[in-house]
């Protein structure tokens, strides 16, 4: 016997609750049978999201801002939340600059080395770069250390990251968390992964996850049923993935395997 559950963020049960971490609760409970010798478990056959999590927040990740001075008085400079490669951040930062009052031009640029895997900045002449360490993380976007970040970049000068760029802010892997299984384990940790995967979509995509040979997870049952089942999305260093209110949809296979 098998069961096939598909869970839909869009009917997500709290206005509060994030599309990334929702509940869904059965009425009547998921009665599931028992068999000798067989337990239930949980595999992921289908998973849809859009890459709409961002790399700059505010809020999630306090790495939007720095400080400038071209020549009128430090001038604190915020970046809009949103989804930016290298080339898209430097243009971001010059926009910003501008809109904050400076005469339209260049005044730093983001330069990535392919190499060695790291970012370069580059400050133009007449102007000051301060990237605000204990303030912002935006210099851990450009692989700049805590030192590198501490002091203040004085253009012309064009400075190499000493840590591989994290363009991504970190996030190397989604994992998919599932309440109703057992026996994963996450960075030495009892854990809920149901599934891990990259995401394999350019940013504002579709992601659509079939995996070739899907994995299957103890299922924990309370009195041989299913009452809710929890989605959670994290990436790889235990944050939840924020999708920005964008919709998340899971095809989960539940079936008794031998034990």
């Amino acid at each position: 016997m098998s069961l096939l559950v598909s869970l839909d963020s869009t009917f997500r049960q709290s206005p509060s609750e994030l599309s990334s971490n929702f509940n869904t609760s059965f009425n009547p409970a998921l009665a599931l049978y028992k068999k000798e010798g067989y337990q239930w478990a949980c595999a992921l056959v289908r998973l849809e999201m859009w890459y709409s999590f961002f790399n700059l927040s505010a809020v999630n990740y306090q790495n939007t801002q720095f400080q400038v001075n071209w020549g009128a008085g430090n001038t604190l400079i915020t970046i809009t939340d949103g989804v930016y490669n290298i080339y898209d951040l430097s243009n971001a930062m010059n926009a910003a600059i501008v809109a904050a009052g400076a005469p339209a031009g260049t005044y730093v640029s983001l330069i990535p080395n392919f190499n060695l895997l790291k970012i370069a900045l580059q400050v133009e002449a007449g102007t000051t770069i301060d990237l605000l360490p204990g303030t912002s993380d935006f210099y851990k976007l450009l692989g700049f250390d805590l030192a590198q970040a501490s002091v203040a970049y004085v253009g012309p000068l064009t400075t190499l990251g000493n840590l591989p760029g994290d363009i991504t802010n970190g996030v190397d892997n989604i994992q998919v968390l599932c309440s109703i299984v057992r026996g994963s384990y996450s960075s030495g940790k009892s854990g809920r992964v149901l599934f891990t995967f990259t995401p394999n979509a350019a940013p504002g995509s579709n992601i659509a996850i079939v995996p070739v040979a899907p994995l299957y997870t103890p299922v924990e049952l309370s009195n041989d049923a299913i009452r809710d089942i929890k989605i959670t999305l994290q990436d790889n260093r235990g944050r939840i993935v924020d999708l920005n209110n964008q919709n998340l949809q899971v095809l989960l296979h539940l079936k008794l395997i031998e034990v």
